[in-house]
This record gives C-alpha cells, sequence and structure tokens, in this order.
C-alpha cells in the first residue's frame, strides 16, 4: 500500500508550489523505514532507512512550481476537493494534505512528466492523457517510472507514447 501527501508549500515571494511526497511501507511491522536484512548465517543486521525519509516516513518524489503549476493547479484542486481538505491560511508557510493512493500516483505521473516540457499543449495534453487513462494502466506507467534500474527510461518511454 502507497500512502501519499501532497505539501501546498508558499514561497517568500508569494507563489505556490506543490511538494509530492510518498510513504512506502517496506515491510508489514514497520511503516517508518526500518528493513531487516539476513546474511548467510541467518545473522539479523537491522538497516534503518529512517534518515532518507522525512515527514513521518514519507519521501519527496517531486516538487512544481511556477508557470507549469498554473497550467495544471485546476486538477490539483480538483483533487483536494475531493478528499475535503482545508485551504492554506495566509499565516501557513505550508501544509499537507493526504490523498489517495490513486490521485497519488496520477499526480507522481503528472509531475514527473511535465517537469522538464516547455511547451503548454504538451503539458495539456499530457494532463488530458493522464485522466483518460485506466487504473491499470496508470499502475503500469507507475511501475516504470518509478524503477531506479531504468535510468529515466520509463519517464522518456511514457512521454512518447503520451505525445502521440
Amino acid at each position: 500500500m502507497l500512502d501519499f501527501q501532497i505539501c501546498q508549500k508558499k514561497e517568500e515571494n508569494g507563489n505556490i508550489s506543490y511538494i509530492l511526497l510518498q510513504r512506502i511501507s517496506l515491510n508489514k511491522r514497520s511503516s517508518m523505514g526500518k528493513l531487516k536484512i539476513y546474511t548467510k548465517n541467518n545473522l539479523e543486521i537491522e538497516n534503518r532507512a529512517a534518515p532518507f525519509f522525512q515527514n513521518n516516513g514519507f519521501k519527496k518524489i517531486t516538487q512544481l512550481s511556477g508557470w507549469r503549476l498554473e497550467l495544471i493547479h485546476h486538477y490539483v484542486k480538483e483533487i483536494l476537493k475531493k478528499k475535503g481538505n482545508k485551504k492554506l491560511n495566509p499565516q501557513e508557510k505550508e501544509i499537507y494534505f493526504n490523498i489517495g493512493e490513486e490521485s497519488g500516483i496520477r499526480l507522481t505521473l503528472l509531475f514527473k512528466s511535465i517537469s522538464n516540457l516547455l511547451k503548454n499543449k504538451k503539458i495539456e495534453h499530457l494532463l488530458s492523457n493522464i485522466r483518460a487513462m485506466s487504473l491499470e494502466e496508470v499502475y503500469y506507467w507507475y511501475a516504470k517510472i518509478s524503477d531506479p534500474l531504468l535510468n529515466g527510461r520509463g519517464l522518456k518511454a511514457f512521454r512518447i507514447l503520451m505525445s502521440e
């Protein structure tokens, strides 16, 4: 099970940015980053991955701000309204919202795929394609994009497929 949060952050210049966070449960007993590793002699070594995580076990996936965020801001607001989340107070610099797994995966695909794009039409086209994708397609492409062994080839393939 994947848990997602989105952090709405107000920057010093008044602009808003969104940071997408994900918590991965490494084992069933603990979701805070403890992983047990066994050697050949069945000696238990405990590897604490907790410093890798931040904010109650959540890890930053990606961040989006500026004109790219303005193009997809209505979609992010729509997701936050579905969950009944509150708005950012003027005094608060950042606020965290829990979002569902499907919404988190769709936002991950969207944030990562538009992070380096320069054309508005491509971003709008990607957004409409991601919204129209079935749940199976979303999970498939999320797995490809998140696989560190692919060295970004999954993201490149996703962008090529979605640009058609």
